[in-house]
């Protein structure tokens, strides 16, 4: 089926991909299938989705793909709606060594996003929680 996951290399991928999460937060891989160009094309559309969806929030205009009533968990949420939970007090707790370095008080999130579930949509969802 797969890769025997003990041999030396998968376990150096492994280390790979460990080192590169705790180092830098994030993990990129690049598969060799995708074209940039269709990148590129994907960056263009959700940039001219968000920036349409900005337009209509600015302007007073409701928009049909926000969810509020399921508290933006599926369809777009617009930024500075969501906050972090304020964990100050708990960070205060920690040694020198161990405080973060950012503000501890939490602020709205700067970003759009968008979300949907994943899977089959259950026969008895209404079209306001797809």
């Amino acid at each position: 089926m797969g890769q025997d996951t003990k041999t030396p290399e998968v376990q150096d991928l492994c280390k790979q991909v460990a080192d590169s999460l705790h180092k830098y937060g994030i993990l990129i891989v690049k598969d060799p299938r995708a074209k940039q160009q269709h990148n590129s094309e994907y960056i263009d559309l959700m940039e001219q989705y968000f920036s349409d969806r900005g337009k209509k929030l600015y302007a007073g205009e409701e928009l049909d793909d926000a969810k509020p009533q399921c508290h933006y968990q599926v369809g777009v949420c617009p930024k500075e709606i969501e906050i972090a939970r304020n964990h100050t007090e708990r960070m205060m707790k920690l040694d020198e060594a161990n405080k973060p370095m950012s503000p501890l008080e939490p602020v709205y999130d700067a970003k759009w996003r968008f979300m949907w579930k994943i899977g089959q949509r259950p026969e008895n969802a209404s079209d306001d929680f797809p």
